[in-house]
């Protein structure tokens, strides 16, 4: 272990932490937001979006598809909340986005399965439910696992 990385149970214990707040919105809290800071987010998705571009025309469809699903201002957003609010606030936004993309892919795999035999409508309202019931599963799951961790190490 280096000297700057925590012990990974340390670490880990932070999204459980941080899953004890109630999720909203706090309107107040767009004061906060700092155009620069806009503006490096829409750079970010912007040359992502090209690359994904490229991609697209080099590789064909199929291959360019898979760089949209890209989240294109992830990198940029982490590192601002990196820089504003230090490493675990950016570690913690990461794991939910990682949370967030397997239930995108839980999504995809049932609206491409079901689209051949339903309709439309359908099809996006269950791979809605799944979506929501993946994401949702995901968290609990992970911080349950979080949890019981920390008190194993403590």
């Amino acid at each position: 272990m280096t000297a700057g990385t925590a012990h990974p149970a340390r670490r880990a214990g932070t999204l459980a932490d941080a899953g004890t707040a109630p999720i909203g919105v706090d309107l107040a809290r767009l004061r906060d937001v700092r155009v620069p800071e806009v503006g490096i987010r829409f750079a970010f998705g912007f040359v992502i979006s090209v690359l994904a571009g490229v991609v697209t025309i080099v590789a064909g469809n199929h291959i360019g598809g898979l760089f949209l699903a890209f989240p294109a201002v992830l990198p940029a957003s982490l590192t601002l909340i990196g820089q504003k609010d230090g490493d675990d606030e950016a570690e913690l936004d990461a794991a939910g986005a990682t949370i967030g993309a397997v239930a995108l892919v839980a999504f995809a795999v049932t609206a491409s399965a079901m689209f051949v035999h339903v309709s439309a409508a359908i099809t996006m309202a269950a791979a809605l439910v799944v979506w929501i019931c993946a994401a949702v599963g995901l968290y609990n799951v992970t911080c349950r696992t979080v949890r019981r961790r920390r008190r194993r190490h403590s």
